[in-house]
């Protein structure tokens, strides 16, 4: 039986991870152990070292579990929902700053976005005007950006999302190759072998899930840690 699956955070372009699936709890599952990992191993002196944008609904059972994971960790923050656009605002300011300075030194930060679904304000927007205003781009364009060029001056996104219908409506389809981690739970081998040309995902039980690592061509079967009392 091989060890715990681990995934590469590298400086280079599609170093995000995207999870899609139906399962909430498996999701919330994942989504601690990520949070625990980088709590552990990040520098403690990067401030807001990783920050977690919680879309769970406040009536869910698991609400909470991620701020409790995030208190033993000092520079990690769970933020509401509501906060989704000014966190991807404020890496994306971030992100400007690095690419401007070009610092080698850059620490690695990470926003986690739990429930894609939720986060309409980062729906991509078909925009075909020809506006001269040079203000900010709007939260959709920011996040564009933020997964296109973060990685490789160390900002990632870590994102869960419940659908593929879902994440079509938020992400744009060439937005897609920006993840190249992805972990596919339990879904149809449509939706599968439009994630990862394979329908292998519509063959997992309910307690596996499938990881895609697009560099190397890897594609492996794990269970998913369970949460704890669970």
């Amino acid at each position: 039986i091989r060890g715990p699956v681990g995934l590469p955070i590298k400086r280079q372009g599609g170093s995000n991870l995207l999870i899609v699936g139906q399962q909430p709890e498996t999701a919330v599952g994942l989504i601690s152990a990520a949070l625990e990992s980088l709590g552990r191993t990040l520098p403690e002196t990067t401030p807001e070292r990783v920050v977690v944008i919680d879309g769970t609904p406040s009536e869910d059972p698991l609400t909470g579990h991620l701020e409790k994971t995030a208190a033993n960790y000092s520079g990690v923050s769970v933020k509401s929902w509501r906060e989704a656009e000014d966190a991807v605002a404020t890496f994306h300011s971030d992100l400007k700053h690095r690419l401007a300075n070009g610092q080698e030194d850059n620490s690695t930060r990470v926003l986690i976005l739990h429930g894609l679904q939720r986060f309409r304000g980062l729906r991509t927007v078909e925009d075909f005007s020809f506006s001269t205003s040079e203000g900010p781009p709007a939260p959709d364009k920011q996040f564009e950006e933020l997964l296109r060029d973060g990685p490789t001056v160390g900002l990632h996104v870590v994102t869960w999302c419940d659908s593929v219908t879902n994440l079509n409506r938020t992400i744009a389809r060439g937005t897609m190759r920006d993840f190249e981690l992805k972990v596919l739970l339990q879904m149809s081998a449509a939706d599968s072998s439009l994630l990862v040309d394979t329908p292998a995902a519509s063959q997992l039980g309910g307690d596996r899930a499938l990881l895609s690592i697009e560099e190397t061509n890897q594609l492996e079967k794990f269970r998913p840690y369970r949460l704890r009392g669970s």
